[in-house]
């Protein structure tokens, strides 16, 4: 009898330990807490859900992680994209890089998050949305690398992702963005020069255009760069789209990165010099009205050019807009209609000596 008991037990531990292990995954893939980097075999990829935040009504978010690890120790590379949730063309770049590397040839290891917002995506919003005081909007690259317990919801969800996978693991690191909704940006590159490896990530992306910046408080960028982990945000043209073309060029430029840091074999080709620039200059609309840009994205401009009109809804010209400095044509608006204080054109100035 008491073999038959034992016997019972270890059928119950089977099928309790089977059942525990069938709900840790999600299609196959493994749902995590953390990521760690050391476990997944040298030569090999795999994919999970970093559970991440909490819902309203208490469930985790399921963040999608695929990890590469090459044959050969090296640089351990990250990339995300979707940190807004309406900027899409990072997302197809993360994973088509995946679908073009391969782990027998690659050294090191890359880490891509190709959506981090999922409530935003999911929401076609730039932001993370919150269900508190009957619902708000939270900037989730400005509040990176979170806290636990944190104030809200963004604060906590950011916190887990980065402690689930990017702290203590990451050598260098790419944030894909885009521009905002009603806008666009070209290839365009915020890295800070301060820290001389930054500098040349940003360069042998290949981008039109470089702001040497020192960021923004609370950006994923921003919050590596803390850490000492050499970072830059590379801005792929404007939301809500696949813009194959840049999608294409991003490639080629993460492949040069990658072969400039010896992750990849081969010769890399040298990058067209960028425009390189400190300041930027933002025209915004001093009244509601439809707009009319004068001007191409990365044109080059002088001061006092006209860059922007505006019209009433008779079509009466109701402002015009010059450009207060020398440089490059950073962004444009891509929607005419435009309330006071929307971005028309935004300039980045000349690097001067």
């Amino acid at each position: 009898m008491a073999w038959r008991h034992f016997g019972l037990a270890v059928l119950l531990l089977f099928v309790l330990t089977a059942t525990s292990l069938a709900a840790e995954r999600l299609d196959g893939v493994p749902i995590v807490r953390r990521v760690d980097l050391d476990l997944v075999p040298p030569a090999s990829e795999q994919r999970f859900w970093l559970k991440a935040g909490s819902t309203a009504a208490g469930q985790p978010y399921l963040v999608p992680v695929i990890v590469m690890r090459g044959a050969e120790d090296g640089p351990r590379l990250w990339l995300s994209a979707a940190v807004h949730g309406d900027e899409l063309n990072g997302v197809r770049v993360v994973q088509r890089l995946f679908e073009r590397l391969d782990p027998k040839t690659l050294r090191g290891t890359v880490i891509g998050l190709p959506v981090v917002n999922l409530p935003g995506v999911e929401r076609h919003s730039r932001f993370f949305p919150l269900a508190d005081d009957g619902g708000s909007l939270v900037d989730l690259n400005r509040v990176w690398p979170g806290a636990e317990g944190g104030a809200d919801a963004a604060r906590r969800f950011a916190h887990d992702v980065w402690t689930g996978v990017a702290e203590r693991q990451v050598d260098l690191a790419i944030d894909l963005h885009t521009q905002t909704r009603g806008a666009v940006f070209p290839l365009f590159v915020f890295a800070d020069f301060r820290d001389p490896l930054a500098e040349r990530l940003a360069r042998a992306l290949g981008a039109d255009m470089i702001k040497d910046d020192r960021g923004i408080s609370g950006s994923l960028e921003t919050a590596f760069m803390a850490v000492g982990v050499p970072a830059v945000t590379l801005e792929i043209g404007g939301p809500k789209r696949f813009d194959h073309d840049l999608i294409e060029r991003t490639l080629e430029g993460l492949e040069a990165l990658m072969i400039e840091q010896t992750m990849l074999a081969g010769m890399a080709p040298i990058p067209p010099e960028p425009f390189i620039g400190r300041e930027e200059a933002t025209l915004r609309a001093v009244t509601g009205g439809f707009a009319e840009i004068l001007v191409d994205l990365g044109e080059d401009v002088v001061a006092g050019q006209m860059v922007a009109r505006q019209v009433d809804l008779f079509g009466d010209p109701i402002a015009t807009y010059t450009a207060p400095v020398a440089g490059r044509v950073l962004s444009i608006a891509t929607d005419p209609l435009r309330e006071p204080g929307a971005m028309l054109v935004r300039i980045l100035r000349a690097e001067v000596d």
